[in-house]
């Protein structure tokens, strides 16, 4: 049974909509106010949730951050690509010897999703031009 992650999120969202209405006009409410009319309800509703909560990452946008927080210079990184969490994700370590563009730890690892990652570059490149 797969379950869609999309369709599960907004019943979660939906799910925490409802618990913070419970609260607030259990325990929080002062007077007959409708609660889309209660400024005191949405403020209360922010500062709970936050606005700019990610709900889902995509591979696209976990690539793109990867890439703005670059620390060491590309050229000076190891270029083994790995897949964490079924993410593609580019090795953080230096390379030591100039010669070699892996870091030690991967010297005798097949790079196998250099493919895919170059795939994944190519089409990001795409979508911003």
């Amino acid at each position: 049974m797969s379950i869609n992650v999309e369709n599960f999120s907004r019943e979660l969202n939906k799910l925490e909509n409802y618990v913070i209405n419970y609260i607030y006009e259990k325990y929080i409410k002062k007077g007959d106010a409708k609660l889309k009319d209660d400024s005191e309800y949405k403020l209360y509703k922010d500062k709970l949730i936050n606005k700019s909560r990610i709900n889902i990452i995509s591979q696209d946008d976990s690539l793109k951050e990867d890439l703005e927080k670059i620390a060491i210079e590309d050229v000076e990184r190891c270029s083994y690509i790995r897949n964490y969490k079924n993410k593609l994700i580019r090795c953080k370590n230096s390379i030591m010897n100039k010669d070699e563009d892996v870091c030690k730890r991967h010297l005798t690892t097949p790079n196998i999703y250099w493919d895919n990652y170059n795939t994944l570059l190519e089409s990001i490149k795409n979508k911003k031009k």
